[in-house]
């Protein structure tokens, strides 16, 4: 089933670094709703074995980066335990 989805997941992240086009946020160079909304998503991926599909994504990674050291980001993190 995983198998599977990875070329989907693939074409996602791809398009995801497109849209970023460099930029520090996806829509630009501010926080946007995008934003929050793809952060949880790619957080819940990169629990996975499969997170090192981003490596490949230079602008995506920089992103993520950028995401994960948000004082919100931080703050809302789920409790797994």
């Amino acid at each position: 089933m995983i198998a599977g989805g990875l070329p989907k997941t693939e074409l996602c992240l791809q398009e995801f670094d497109r849209i970023n086009g460099g930029s520090k946020f996806l829509a630009g160079d501010q926080v946007s709703l995008a934003d929050l909304y793809v952060a949880p998503i790619i957080a819940y991926l990169s629990l996975t074995p499969e997170a090192k599909l981003l490596a490949a994504h230079k602008g995506l990674s920089a992103w993520w980066e950028a995401m994960t050291q948000r004082s919100s980001f931080k703050a809302t993190q789920p409790d797994f335990g």
